[in-house]
């Protein structure tokens, strides 16, 4: 995931999160996960938005509906397209 604020990138390339399927689950998914989608897929947090949760979860919230609306199509869910896909963030201004 790459967001932009005023067209420059906030913490680099190292922004990253991942997306699960219900299906993928694990023991101690619940204590990382910080967003449940609508369509029953979770994301957890890695690298740079890990360090700086807050602001990662009001890009993340920005962002939900897209992601649910993705995951819940069965063409949008598969692997290749979800991480191809663009989706509008908007986050803070400044990045810690």
């Amino acid at each position: 995931m790459t967001v932009t604020y005023d067209e420059k990138r906030l913490g680099g390339n190292n922004i990253q999160l991942v997306v699960g399927a219900p299906s993928q689950r694990r023991v101690g998914l619940d204590e990382d996960v910080v967003l449940w989608l609508d369509s029953g897929w979770w994301v957890t947090l890695r690298n740079e938005f890990a360090r700086a949760p807050d602001v990662a979860y009001r890009v993340l919230g920005s962002a939900a509906d897209a992601l649910s609306a993705i995951t819940s199509d069965p063409r949008g869910a598969d692997a290749s397209i979800l991480g191809s896909a663009v989706i509008e963030a908007a986050g803070p201004s400044h990045w810690p």
